[in-house]
């Protein structure tokens, strides 16, 4: 993600093919073929993931529990699921390549410096399909750990920090093949608490998209 005013965080993913980041332009369609573009995950895929060694304990980790299942809880049948089956805090291997990351299924959460990416990045998802548009098979996701202003409660967002928990859900929202962004000009990214989750920014200071709206599961629900 990448912030460009004081006002809100955007976010920002890539993905990886034949060891290749692609940036990727934002959704101009409002169909799930539109929002789906790197492809999708087997039908019923119960996806495997670890927390790589560093990564901090506590509210942080229990943050990530409640977002993916935020997505895990709106899923109907032969869509995939994320839960979390590999070992933590060991070494699950580069960030930047899932490609590379040992085994089909074996995706992994990094807390990690982004300042290789450029400056004011808060998280990156990766992929992994076999070919683009085709089946995925791994994912990484990393969070900056050099951001000062994380909130990672699950109370209201004091001002002027980013909620982890809601970055975190848009971010799985990416994992599971949600890859282009819902339009900021659509219906379902107002500046107000019905904001979808995977609207392209977040603002300071606010909880809006812990929750996954009826946009985001209707989108969900029709890609799978």
């Amino acid at each position: 993600m990448k912030s460009t005013s004081l006002a809100r965080i955007y976010l920002v993913f890539l993905l990886v093919v034949g060891g290749i980041f692609l940036p990727h332009p934002p959704a101009s369609a409002h169909s799930p073929t539109s929002y789906f573009t790197a492809g999708k995950w087997p039908t019923s895929q119960v996806i495997s993931y670890g927390i790589n060694i560093g990564f901090p304990t506590g509210s942080w980790r229990s943050r990530l529990v409640e977002a993916k299942d935020q997505w895990n809880n709106s899923a109907s049948t032969g869509e995939p699921k994320i839960y979390w089956y590999l070992a933590d805090d060991v070494n699950h291997g580069s960030a930047g390549d899932p490609c590379g990351i040992s085994g089909f299924n074996t995706a992994a959460i990094f807390w990690n410096d982004l300042d290789y990416l450029g400056s004011n990045w808060v998280a990156a998802t990766r992929l992994c399909p076999q070919t683009l548009n085709s089946t995925i098979y791994n994912f990484t996701i990393e969070f900056d750990s050099t951001r000062s202003n994380w909130y990672s409660g699950n109370a209201d967002n004091p001002g002027g920090n980013v909620d982890f928990w809601s970055v975190a859900t848009h971010e799985f929202g990416h994992a599971l093949g949600f890859w282009e962004h819902i339009p900021e000009s659509d219906g379902a990214c107002p500046d107000d608490s019905t904001r979808a989750t995977m609207c392209p920014s977040t603002y300071l200071g606010t909880e809006r998209q812990r929750t996954v709206s009826p946009h985001d599961v209707h989108t969900f629900d029709a890609a799978y």
